[in-house]
């Protein structure tokens, strides 16, 4: 049976672009896709919505509007993708809600958010299950272990409150499972300069990714507070 997806949004554009992606890779039956521009359905046509693309205003007025309708309407069950222009405290907030949220930053292209689809539809082992609403992303970071003197240039791929997942094109791995790591991570700051932020970590899990060419890691981050106050809200602001 097809995933029911909605896309809440004020064109054409997001939904025409997962079509063309879904035709490309999965022959176009994995999902069927609806879009509006508003909240105004009855709670029929809710209860029968899988998934559901929220693309947010910039405006924070019109933003909590929409959120508000969000919670009004949409059933506690939905998988939620939101589209931002950033991370804030109101999009953490109601994420809690969801059993699955991914939160991507605008702009998105259509492959970035079919791959988005496919992650929250899949049903995890219990262990890789999602605690906290991730941020997909794609940052370069270097993962150092000073116990092993290990360094590897990877790439995150998901971030959360809680932890993050980054891969490496290395084909054996680096770390191993209860490893502790830092991760160091450079953003845009403004012009050409960047700031350097560093985060210790617990690696949890590892696989090899399917092509054989390198390895996934999931990790928990030590300090969770100090990961929202410095990371997310900056990864929200970055290019």
């Amino acid at each position: 049976m097809a995933v029911r997806v909605v896309l809440i949004d004020t064109s054409y554009e997001h939904q025409q672009s997962l079509e063309d992606v879904s035709e490309t890779h999965a022959g176009g039956g994995h999902f069927t896709f609806e879009t509006s521009s508003s909240f105004a359905q009855d709670a029929v046509f809710w209860t029968g919505v899988d998934i559901l693309v929220l693309n947010v205003p910039d405006d924070p007025m019109i933003q909590a509007a929409f959120l508000d309708k969000l919670k009004s309407r949409v059933g506690t069950k939905t998988r939620v993708i939101i589209l931002a222009p950033q991370m804030n405290p109101a999009l953490i907030q109601i994420s809690h809600r969801y059993p699955k949220v991914r939160l991507m930053k605008r702009p998105v292209t259509g492959y970035a958010l079919y791959r988005a689809l496919v992650d929250i539809s899949t049903e995890y082992p219990p262990d890789r299950q999602q605690v906290h609403p991730r941020f997909l992303t794609d940052l370069k970071v270097e993962v150092i272990s000073d116990l092993k003197s290990v360094r590897r240039t990877a790439w995150v791929k998901n971030l959360s409150i809680s932890g993050v997942y980054f891969e490496t094109d290395e084909a054996t791995p680096g770390f191993a499972k209860t490893d502790l790591v830092r991760l160091a991570i450079q953003l845009p700051s403004g012009g050409e300069a960047t700031k350097d932020y560093q985060f210790d970590a617990r690696v949890v899990w590892l696989k090899t990714l399917k092509d054989g060419g390198g390895q996934g890691y999931g990790c928990t981050f030590l300090n969770k507070e100090q990961v929202y106050d410095e990371l997310l809200a900056q990864v929200g602001r970055s290019s």
